[in-house]
């Protein structure tokens, strides 16, 4: 996961530049035995905010039971 910041004259510039600021600033998360989460994350950059939930127990990595 990475954030990022961008200028440009236009839009499509200033997203370029975001993803290249973004591939700067990678975060590693660790995963567990089914690749999710093993406990729920929660990030704010400037007014964005994300959240990554764990998979709940009992829950396959397909989201069956």
């Amino acid at each position: 996961m990475g954030y990022g910041f961008g200028k440009g004259k236009d839009f499509e510039d200033a997203l370029i530049n975001a993803f290249k600021d973004s591939k700067k600033n990678l975060v590693p998360i660790s995963l567990d035995v089914w690749h999710s989460c093993p406990t729920s994350l929660y990030g704010k950059f400037y007014d964005y905010e994300i959240t990554i939930r764990s998979r709940p127990r009992g829950m396959n990595a397909y989201g069956n039971p």
